[in-house]
Protein backbone atom coordinates (compact mmCIF):
# COMPACT_ATOMS: atom_id res chain seq x y z
CA UNK A 1 0.00 0.00 0.00
CA UNK A 2 1.01 3.55 -1.13
CA UNK A 3 2.18 6.14 1.56
CA UNK A 4 -0.57 8.41 0.63
CA UNK A 5 -3.12 5.81 0.52
CA UNK A 6 -2.10 4.42 4.30
CA UNK A 7 -2.20 7.58 5.63
CA UNK A 8 -5.76 8.27 4.58
CA UNK A 9 -6.73 4.48 5.72
CA UNK A 10 -5.28 4.31 9.41
CA UNK A 11 -7.33 7.52 10.32
CA UNK A 12 -10.62 6.09 8.43
CA UNK A 13 -9.95 2.37 10.23
CA UNK A 14 -10.11 4.40 13.86
CA UNK A 15 -12.65 6.39 12.88
CA UNK A 16 -15.06 3.35 11.78
CA UNK A 17 -13.92 1.51 15.06
CA UNK A 18 -14.79 4.51 16.73
CA UNK A 19 -18.58 4.29 15.40
CA UNK A 20 -18.74 0.42 15.98
CA UNK A 21 -17.67 0.78 19.57
CA UNK A 22 -20.53 3.37 20.02
CA UNK A 23 -22.73 0.92 18.30
CA UNK A 24 -22.14 -1.63 20.43
CA UNK A 25 -22.12 -0.16 23.94
CA UNK A 26 -25.49 1.36 23.19
CA UNK A 27 -27.30 -1.72 21.33
CA UNK A 28 -25.68 -4.75 23.14
CA UNK A 29 -27.40 -6.73 24.65
CA UNK A 30 -30.09 -3.80 24.41
CA UNK A 31 -30.76 -0.48 23.61
CA UNK A 32 -29.66 2.18 26.16
CA UNK A 33 -30.40 6.21 25.77
CA UNK A 34 -31.24 9.09 28.30
CA UNK A 35 -34.85 8.99 29.34
CA UNK A 36 -36.97 11.94 28.62
CA UNK A 37 -37.08 14.93 31.68
CA UNK A 38 -40.03 16.63 29.86
CA UNK A 39 -37.85 18.35 27.61
CA UNK A 40 -38.77 16.28 24.44
CA UNK A 41 -42.11 17.33 23.60
CA UNK A 42 -40.21 20.02 22.59
CA UNK A 43 -38.87 18.76 19.87
CA UNK A 44 -41.57 16.16 19.39
CA UNK A 45 -44.54 18.34 18.56
CA UNK A 46 -42.79 20.74 16.09
CA UNK A 47 -41.78 17.80 14.22
CA UNK A 48 -44.84 16.19 14.58
CA UNK A 49 -44.02 12.92 16.39
CA UNK A 50 -45.90 11.84 19.87
CA UNK A 51 -45.40 8.98 22.08
CA UNK A 52 -46.91 5.67 21.31
CA UNK A 53 -49.92 5.31 23.37
CA UNK A 54 -48.23 2.82 25.99
CA UNK A 55 -45.00 4.83 26.01
CA UNK A 56 -43.64 7.12 29.01
CA UNK A 57 -43.70 10.19 28.56
CA UNK A 58 -41.55 12.07 31.43
CA UNK A 59 -38.32 10.42 33.95
CA UNK A 60 -39.92 6.40 33.78
CA UNK A 61 -37.37 5.02 31.61
CA UNK A 62 -35.51 5.00 27.87
CA UNK A 63 -37.75 4.64 25.20
CA UNK A 64 -36.76 4.46 21.32
CA UNK A 65 -40.18 4.34 19.66
CA UNK A 66 -43.07 6.63 18.58
CA UNK A 67 -45.16 7.95 16.68
CA UNK A 68 -45.15 10.02 13.30
CA UNK A 69 -48.15 11.81 12.60
CA UNK A 70 -49.78 11.94 9.34
CA UNK A 71 -51.88 14.00 7.27
CA UNK A 72 -54.79 12.89 5.12
CA UNK A 73 -54.88 14.90 2.03
CA UNK A 74 -53.15 15.07 -1.42
CA UNK A 75 -49.69 13.01 -1.90
CA UNK A 76 -48.60 16.87 -2.17
CA UNK A 77 -50.15 17.79 1.25
CA UNK A 78 -49.12 14.18 3.27
CA UNK A 79 -44.88 14.99 2.27
CA UNK A 80 -45.56 18.79 3.30
CA UNK A 81 -47.08 17.81 6.60
CA UNK A 82 -44.39 15.52 7.02
CA UNK A 83 -41.33 17.80 6.28
CA UNK A 84 -42.64 21.25 8.02
CA UNK A 85 -42.00 22.30 11.20
CA UNK A 86 -44.77 23.32 13.53
CA UNK A 87 -43.82 26.62 15.45
CA UNK A 88 -47.28 26.71 16.31
CA UNK A 89 -46.24 24.86 19.53
CA UNK A 90 -42.94 25.77 20.21
CA UNK A 91 -41.88 28.79 18.41
CA UNK A 92 -38.03 28.47 18.54
CA UNK A 93 -35.42 27.61 15.83
CA UNK A 94 -33.27 25.29 16.36
CA UNK A 95 -30.62 23.30 14.01
CA UNK A 96 -31.67 19.74 15.54
CA UNK A 97 -35.22 20.25 13.30
CA UNK A 98 -33.18 19.62 10.02
CA UNK A 99 -31.89 16.09 11.65
CA UNK A 100 -35.08 15.00 12.87
CA UNK A 101 -36.49 15.35 9.44
CA UNK A 102 -33.96 13.38 7.91
CA UNK A 103 -34.44 10.65 10.76
CA UNK A 104 -37.92 10.47 9.65
CA UNK A 105 -37.53 9.93 6.21
CA UNK A 106 -34.82 6.98 7.02
CA UNK A 107 -37.49 5.68 9.55
CA UNK A 108 -40.29 5.81 6.61
CA UNK A 109 -38.06 4.13 4.26
CA UNK A 110 -37.38 1.50 6.73
CA UNK A 111 -40.93 1.13 7.36
CA UNK A 112 -41.81 0.65 4.04
CA UNK A 113 -39.08 -1.68 3.07
CA UNK A 114 -39.44 -3.81 6.48
CA UNK A 115 -43.08 -3.92 6.48
CA UNK A 116 -43.82 -1.82 9.46
CA UNK A 117 -46.24 0.75 10.59
CA UNK A 118 -45.50 3.23 8.16
CA UNK A 119 -45.93 5.66 10.84
CA UNK A 120 -43.45 4.15 13.24
CA UNK A 121 -40.46 6.31 14.62
CA UNK A 122 -37.34 4.66 16.42
CA UNK A 123 -34.64 6.99 17.57
CA UNK A 124 -31.97 4.08 15.84
CA UNK A 125 -32.32 6.09 12.42
CA UNK A 126 -31.39 9.43 14.50
CA UNK A 127 -28.62 7.32 16.34
CA UNK A 128 -27.25 6.53 12.85
CA UNK A 129 -26.95 9.78 11.56
CA UNK A 130 -25.45 11.32 14.56
CA UNK A 131 -23.03 8.50 14.86
CA UNK A 132 -22.11 9.14 10.97
CA UNK A 133 -21.30 12.24 11.56
CA UNK A 134 -18.98 12.10 14.59
CA UNK A 135 -16.71 9.67 12.91
CA UNK A 136 -16.58 11.00 9.86
CA UNK A 137 -15.55 14.53 12.04
CA UNK A 138 -13.34 11.72 14.04
CA UNK A 139 -11.67 11.38 10.61
CA UNK A 140 -11.06 14.87 9.64
CA UNK A 141 -9.15 15.62 13.15
CA UNK A 142 -7.03 12.34 12.91
CA UNK A 143 -6.11 12.41 9.45
CA UNK A 144 -4.86 15.97 10.11
CA UNK A 145 -2.85 15.03 13.10
CA UNK A 146 -1.63 12.12 11.55
CA UNK A 147 -0.24 13.88 8.43
CA UNK A 148 0.63 17.43 10.32
CA UNK A 149 2.18 15.90 13.18
CA UNK A 150 2.90 12.27 12.88
CA UNK A 151 2.54 8.87 14.18
CA UNK A 152 2.70 9.14 17.91
CA UNK A 153 0.62 12.04 17.94
CA UNK A 154 -1.62 10.13 15.83
CA UNK A 155 -1.33 7.06 18.02
CA UNK A 156 -2.16 9.48 21.01
CA UNK A 157 -5.12 11.37 19.03
CA UNK A 158 -6.49 8.43 18.25
CA UNK A 159 -6.84 6.80 21.79
CA UNK A 160 -7.99 9.84 23.36
CA UNK A 161 -11.39 9.62 20.42
CA UNK A 162 -11.81 5.81 21.54
CA UNK A 163 -11.60 6.12 24.97
CA UNK A 164 -12.48 9.78 26.22
CA UNK A 165 -15.00 10.74 23.24
CA UNK A 166 -16.57 7.84 22.66
CA UNK A 167 -17.39 7.12 26.55
CA UNK A 168 -20.98 6.11 27.08
CA UNK A 169 -21.45 9.27 29.17
CA UNK A 170 -20.98 11.33 25.88
CA UNK A 171 -22.65 8.86 23.69
CA UNK A 172 -25.57 7.96 25.48
CA UNK A 173 -27.10 11.24 24.32
CA UNK A 174 -27.22 10.09 20.70
CA UNK A 175 -29.99 7.81 21.62
CA UNK A 176 -32.42 10.76 22.99
CA UNK A 177 -34.39 13.47 21.54
CA UNK A 178 -31.56 16.16 23.30
CA UNK A 179 -29.97 18.78 21.79
CA UNK A 180 -26.90 17.70 23.53
CA UNK A 181 -25.91 14.87 20.85
CA UNK A 182 -26.02 17.26 18.34
CA UNK A 183 -24.27 20.25 20.29
CA UNK A 184 -21.23 17.02 20.58
CA UNK A 185 -21.19 15.97 17.20
CA UNK A 186 -21.52 19.44 15.44
CA UNK A 187 -18.76 21.01 17.70
CA UNK A 188 -16.64 17.73 16.44
CA UNK A 189 -17.67 18.62 12.84
CA UNK A 190 -16.75 22.30 13.41
CA UNK A 191 -13.16 21.64 14.82
CA UNK A 192 -12.62 19.04 11.79
CA UNK A 193 -13.62 21.26 9.26
CA UNK A 194 -11.84 23.88 10.72
CA UNK A 195 -8.51 21.74 10.19
CA UNK A 196 -9.17 20.99 6.71
CA UNK A 197 -10.18 24.63 6.04
CA UNK A 198 -6.63 25.55 7.48
CA UNK A 199 -5.42 23.33 4.66
CA UNK A 200 -7.47 23.62 1.33
CA UNK A 201 -8.19 27.29 1.89
CA UNK A 202 -10.96 27.65 -0.45
CA UNK A 203 -14.27 28.73 -0.62
CA UNK A 204 -15.99 25.41 -0.71
CA UNK A 205 -14.17 24.45 2.93
CA UNK A 206 -15.24 27.68 3.72
CA UNK A 207 -18.67 27.44 3.32
CA UNK A 208 -18.63 24.11 4.55
CA UNK A 209 -16.94 24.74 8.45
CA UNK A 210 -19.52 27.94 8.52
CA UNK A 211 -22.33 25.77 7.97
CA UNK A 212 -21.08 23.31 10.62
CA UNK A 213 -19.91 26.36 12.61
CA UNK A 214 -24.04 27.67 12.23
CA UNK A 215 -25.20 24.12 13.35
CA UNK A 216 -23.40 23.71 16.12
CA UNK A 217 -24.80 27.44 17.61
CA UNK A 218 -28.22 26.56 16.95
CA UNK A 219 -28.09 22.97 18.39
CA UNK A 220 -28.94 24.73 21.79
CA UNK A 221 -29.52 28.30 22.39
CA UNK A 222 -26.38 28.54 24.96
CA UNK A 223 -24.28 27.62 22.37
CA UNK A 224 -24.51 30.97 20.49
CA UNK A 225 -21.69 32.61 22.09
CA UNK A 226 -19.68 29.73 21.28
CA UNK A 227 -20.85 29.92 17.82
CA UNK A 228 -19.95 33.22 18.23
CA UNK A 229 -16.17 32.21 19.39
CA UNK A 230 -15.71 29.75 15.80
CA UNK A 231 -17.06 32.42 14.23
CA UNK A 232 -13.94 33.95 14.34
CA UNK A 233 -11.86 31.74 14.13
CA UNK A 234 -10.58 31.85 10.53
CA UNK A 235 -9.80 35.52 11.07
CA UNK A 236 -6.21 33.41 12.16
CA UNK A 237 -6.33 32.89 8.65
CA UNK A 238 -5.79 35.78 7.43
CA UNK A 239 -2.23 35.45 6.85
CA UNK A 240 -2.73 34.00 3.54
CA UNK A 241 -1.67 36.66 1.18
CA UNK A 242 -4.70 35.97 -1.63
CA UNK A 243 -6.59 39.15 -1.02
CA UNK A 244 -9.57 37.45 -2.29
CA UNK A 245 -9.61 34.98 0.16
CA UNK A 246 -9.48 37.23 2.68
CA UNK A 247 -12.53 38.67 1.63
CA UNK A 248 -14.67 35.86 1.93
CA UNK A 249 -12.65 34.96 5.49
CA UNK A 250 -14.02 38.72 6.71
CA UNK A 251 -17.67 38.33 4.92
CA UNK A 252 -18.11 35.01 6.00
CA UNK A 253 -17.24 35.48 9.49
CA UNK A 254 -19.10 38.96 9.85
CA UNK A 255 -22.09 37.35 8.52
CA UNK A 256 -21.98 34.19 10.87
CA UNK A 257 -21.47 36.67 13.41
CA UNK A 258 -24.24 38.78 12.57
CA UNK A 259 -26.30 35.71 11.81
CA UNK A 260 -26.08 34.20 15.59
CA UNK A 261 -26.37 37.84 17.18
CA UNK A 262 -29.85 37.76 15.73
CA UNK A 263 -31.02 34.13 16.28
CA UNK A 264 -29.61 35.23 20.29
CA UNK A 265 -31.62 38.44 20.55
CA UNK A 266 -34.98 38.36 18.37
CA UNK A 267 -35.30 34.65 17.43
CA UNK A 268 -35.24 33.55 21.25
CA UNK A 269 -39.02 32.93 22.31
CA UNK A 270 -40.15 35.05 24.66
CA UNK A 271 -41.43 31.94 26.78
CA UNK A 272 -37.77 30.57 26.92
CA UNK A 273 -36.46 34.07 27.99
CA UNK A 274 -39.54 34.57 30.61
CA UNK A 275 -39.01 30.74 31.86
CA UNK A 276 -35.17 30.86 32.40
CA UNK A 277 -35.42 34.44 33.88
CA UNK A 278 -37.95 33.00 36.38
CA UNK A 279 -35.14 30.12 37.11
CA UNK A 280 -32.08 32.62 37.08
CA UNK A 281 -33.65 34.25 39.98
CA UNK A 282 -35.78 31.91 42.10
CA UNK A 283 -33.17 28.81 41.68
CA UNK A 284 -30.11 31.04 40.66
CA UNK A 285 -29.77 34.09 42.90
CA UNK A 286 -31.80 33.19 45.42
CA UNK A 287 -30.05 29.58 46.79
CA UNK A 288 -28.36 29.80 49.38
CA UNK A 289 -29.70 33.54 50.12
CA UNK A 290 -30.05 34.45 53.75
CA UNK A 291 -31.54 37.55 52.72
CA UNK A 292 -34.00 37.02 50.03
CA UNK A 293 -36.19 39.42 49.85
CA UNK A 294 -32.87 42.18 49.98
CA UNK A 295 -31.89 40.21 46.98
CA UNK A 296 -34.99 41.04 45.02
CA UNK A 297 -35.06 44.58 46.31
CA UNK A 298 -32.02 45.16 44.61
CA UNK A 299 -32.93 43.70 41.18
CA UNK A 300 -36.02 46.04 41.49
CA UNK A 301 -38.44 43.36 42.63
CA UNK A 302 -40.86 42.95 44.77
CA UNK A 303 -39.35 41.29 47.97
CA UNK A 304 -42.92 39.98 48.56
CA UNK A 305 -41.74 37.23 46.34
CA UNK A 306 -39.03 35.56 48.23
CA UNK A 307 -41.69 33.24 49.01
CA UNK A 308 -40.80 31.39 45.57
CA UNK A 309 -37.20 30.88 46.35
CA UNK A 310 -36.11 27.47 45.53
CA UNK A 311 -39.20 26.84 42.88
CA UNK A 312 -39.05 26.97 39.04
CA UNK A 313 -41.41 28.09 36.33
CA UNK A 314 -42.82 24.52 35.60
CA UNK A 315 -43.58 23.56 39.13
CA UNK A 316 -47.82 23.14 38.84
CA UNK A 317 -48.42 24.83 42.34
CA UNK A 318 -46.69 27.86 43.83
CA UNK A 319 -47.98 30.03 46.48
CA UNK A 320 -48.06 32.93 43.78
CA UNK A 321 -49.95 32.60 40.73
CA UNK A 322 -46.94 33.51 38.48
CA UNK A 323 -49.53 33.47 35.32
CA UNK A 324 -51.30 36.50 36.38
CA UNK A 325 -50.84 40.07 34.91
CA UNK A 326 -49.68 41.29 38.17
CA UNK A 327 -46.49 38.98 38.29
CA UNK A 328 -46.28 39.33 34.23
CA UNK A 329 -46.29 43.20 34.86
CA UNK A 330 -44.13 43.25 38.35
CA UNK A 331 -41.77 40.12 37.27
CA UNK A 332 -40.94 39.49 34.16
CA UNK A 333 -41.67 43.11 33.21
CA UNK A 334 -38.94 44.10 35.89
CA UNK A 335 -35.98 41.30 35.33
CA UNK A 336 -33.31 40.78 32.68
CA UNK A 337 -30.19 38.78 31.76
CA UNK A 338 -28.56 42.04 31.91
CA UNK A 339 -30.12 42.83 35.59
CA UNK A 340 -28.66 38.91 37.17
CA UNK A 341 -25.04 39.86 35.39
CA UNK A 342 -24.63 42.90 37.09
CA UNK A 343 -26.19 41.33 40.12
CA UNK A 344 -23.12 38.74 40.27
CA UNK A 345 -20.92 41.45 39.56
CA UNK A 346 -21.44 43.23 42.26
CA UNK A 347 -21.48 40.48 44.74
CA UNK A 348 -18.30 38.29 43.55
CA UNK A 349 -18.59 36.05 46.78
CA UNK A 350 -21.95 34.99 45.20
CA UNK A 351 -20.83 34.54 41.87
CA UNK A 352 -17.84 32.72 43.17
CA UNK A 353 -21.09 30.36 45.30
CA UNK A 354 -22.61 29.37 41.87
CA UNK A 355 -19.52 27.97 39.90
CA UNK A 356 -18.69 25.99 42.80
CA UNK A 357 -21.82 24.88 42.27
CA UNK A 358 -21.13 24.46 38.75
CA UNK A 359 -18.35 22.72 38.78
CA UNK A 360 -19.79 20.05 41.33
CA UNK A 361 -22.09 19.48 38.82
CA UNK A 362 -19.62 18.82 35.82
CA UNK A 363 -18.18 15.72 37.57
CA UNK A 364 -20.37 13.66 35.39
CA UNK A 365 -20.46 13.91 31.73
CA UNK A 366 -24.15 12.45 31.51
CA UNK A 367 -27.10 13.78 33.62
CA UNK A 368 -26.97 10.67 36.36
CA UNK A 369 -30.80 11.60 37.73
CA UNK A 370 -32.05 10.63 34.46
CA UNK A 371 -31.87 6.64 33.61
CA UNK A 372 -31.06 4.98 30.60
CA UNK A 373 -32.96 1.40 30.78
CA UNK A 374 -35.80 0.21 29.15
CA UNK A 375 -37.25 -1.44 31.96
CA UNK A 376 -34.85 0.41 35.07
CA UNK A 377 -34.78 -1.73 38.55
CA UNK A 378 -34.31 1.76 40.22
CA UNK A 379 -35.59 4.90 39.76
CA UNK A 380 -32.11 5.99 37.94
CA UNK A 381 -30.38 3.00 36.83
CA UNK A 382 -27.44 3.65 34.62
CA UNK A 383 -25.73 2.11 31.61
CA UNK A 384 -22.17 1.65 32.47
CA UNK A 385 -21.03 -0.62 29.70
CA UNK A 386 -18.11 1.54 28.43
CA UNK A 387 -17.30 4.17 30.37
CA UNK A 388 -13.66 4.35 31.82
CA UNK A 389 -12.99 8.32 31.21
CA UNK A 390 -16.41 8.80 33.14
CA UNK A 391 -15.10 7.08 36.66
CA UNK A 392 -11.81 8.76 36.08
CA UNK A 393 -13.13 11.83 35.93
CA UNK A 394 -15.81 11.43 38.63
CA UNK A 395 -12.77 10.09 41.21
CA UNK A 396 -10.04 12.49 39.83
CA UNK A 397 -11.30 15.65 40.93
CA UNK A 398 -10.56 17.62 37.87
CA UNK A 399 -14.02 19.00 38.29
CA UNK A 400 -12.94 21.27 41.38
CA UNK A 401 -13.44 24.86 40.71
CA UNK A 402 -9.86 25.98 41.23
CA UNK A 403 -8.61 22.70 39.36
CA UNK A 404 -10.58 23.97 36.43
CA UNK A 405 -9.18 27.51 36.33
CA UNK A 406 -5.61 26.41 36.49
CA UNK A 407 -6.25 24.21 33.38
CA UNK A 408 -8.12 26.82 31.07
CA UNK A 409 -5.33 29.32 32.68
CA UNK A 410 -2.49 26.98 31.17
CA UNK A 411 -3.83 26.07 28.48
CA UNK A 412 -4.84 30.01 26.81
CA UNK A 413 -0.62 30.41 28.68
CA UNK A 414 0.44 27.79 26.88
CA UNK A 415 -1.09 28.68 23.25
CA UNK A 416 0.14 32.05 23.35
CA UNK A 417 3.98 30.49 24.02
CA UNK A 418 3.18 28.12 20.75
CA UNK A 419 1.85 31.26 18.84
CA UNK A 420 4.78 33.27 19.58
CA UNK A 421 6.69 30.36 18.93
CA UNK A 422 5.19 29.81 15.21
CA UNK A 423 5.19 33.20 14.44
CA UNK A 424 9.02 33.41 14.85
CA UNK A 425 9.32 30.31 12.59
CA UNK A 426 7.19 31.40 10.36
CA UNK A 427 3.72 30.88 10.85
CA UNK A 428 2.55 30.23 7.30
CA UNK A 429 4.94 27.11 7.06
CA UNK A 430 4.35 25.86 10.73
CA UNK A 431 1.29 26.81 11.18
CA UNK A 432 -0.70 28.84 13.82
CA UNK A 433 -4.09 27.36 13.34
CA UNK A 434 -3.73 24.91 16.00
CA UNK A 435 -3.19 27.31 18.89
CA UNK A 436 -5.86 29.44 17.89
CA UNK A 437 -8.13 26.97 17.83
CA UNK A 438 -7.19 25.71 21.09
CA UNK A 439 -7.73 29.26 22.41
CA UNK A 440 -11.77 29.26 20.84
CA UNK A 441 -11.90 25.53 22.67
CA UNK A 442 -10.69 27.04 25.88
CA UNK A 443 -12.54 30.68 25.54
CA UNK A 444 -15.76 28.07 24.86
CA UNK A 445 -15.36 26.16 27.92
CA UNK A 446 -15.12 29.15 29.89
CA UNK A 447 -18.08 30.46 28.60
CA UNK A 448 -20.11 27.37 29.01
CA UNK A 449 -18.89 26.88 32.63
CA UNK A 450 -20.18 30.30 32.86
CA UNK A 451 -24.04 30.31 31.09
CA UNK A 452 -25.64 27.42 32.44
CA UNK A 453 -26.15 28.87 36.33
CA UNK A 454 -26.42 32.49 35.77
CA UNK A 455 -28.93 31.84 32.72
CA UNK A 456 -30.64 28.93 34.28
CA UNK A 457 -29.73 28.62 38.03
CA UNK A 458 -29.49 25.25 39.30
CA UNK A 459 -32.63 23.43 37.03
CA UNK A 460 -31.48 20.42 35.50
CA UNK A 461 -28.06 21.72 35.88
CA UNK A 462 -26.04 18.22 35.64
CA UNK A 463 -27.20 18.14 31.66
CA UNK A 464 -26.62 21.87 31.08
CA UNK A 465 -22.84 21.97 32.14
CA UNK A 466 -22.69 19.15 29.34
CA UNK A 467 -21.24 21.90 26.63
CA UNK A 468 -18.37 22.78 29.32
CA UNK A 469 -17.75 19.28 29.62
CA UNK A 470 -17.43 18.25 26.08
CA UNK A 471 -15.33 21.53 25.87
CA UNK A 472 -13.22 20.70 29.05
CA UNK A 473 -11.84 17.64 28.27
CA UNK A 474 -10.44 18.09 24.58
CA UNK A 475 -8.18 21.12 27.05
CA UNK A 476 -7.35 18.28 29.81
CA UNK A 477 -6.02 15.95 26.85
CA UNK A 478 -4.89 18.96 24.75
CA UNK A 479 -2.69 19.72 27.92
CA UNK A 480 -1.48 16.12 28.79
CA UNK A 481 -0.23 15.84 25.02
CA UNK A 482 1.77 19.19 25.41
CA UNK A 483 2.99 18.31 28.86
CA UNK A 484 4.22 14.93 27.57
CA UNK A 485 5.78 16.35 24.72
CA UNK A 486 7.67 19.01 26.55
CA UNK A 487 9.16 16.01 28.88
CA UNK A 488 9.86 14.12 25.57
CA UNK A 489 11.93 17.02 24.19
CA UNK A 490 14.07 17.76 27.48
CA UNK A 491 14.75 14.03 27.89
CA UNK A 492 16.28 13.94 24.79
CA UNK A 493 17.67 17.26 25.45
CA UNK A 494 19.36 15.58 28.34
CA UNK A 495 20.96 12.72 27.32
CA UNK A 496 21.36 13.84 22.97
Amino acid sequence: MKKGRFLKFVPFAVSVLCAVVIFLTLYTPEAVGVANNGDFVRIMRPNRISFTENGPQVGKCYAASYIMDFHNGSYVQKIAYFLQTDYSWYDFFTSQHIFIKLSKILNLANNYLSGAPHNGYNLFWLFLIYVIVYAYSFYLILNFILRRFGRKWFIYAAAVALIVFCDQGYTLYFNSLYGEALQLVSTFLAIGLFLRLSEKRDIYSLILYFTAVIIMASSKNANIPAGVIFSLLPLSLLYDKRAVFQLYILAFSGTAVAMLLFLFNYLTPAWIERDTNFDSVFQGVLVGSKTPGQDLTELGLDPSYAILKGANAYKPSLPIDIKSDSFKTNFYGNISKTKIVLFYAKHPERFLSAMEYSANYAKYIRAPYLTNMQNPKARAEQSYRYSLWEGVRVRSGVNNLWVTVILLVSALYLCIRLLRANLQRGGAIYGIELPFLMMAVAASAAVNFVIPYISNGIGDIAKHMFGFICFYDMIIFFLIGMIFNILRKYAVKKHG
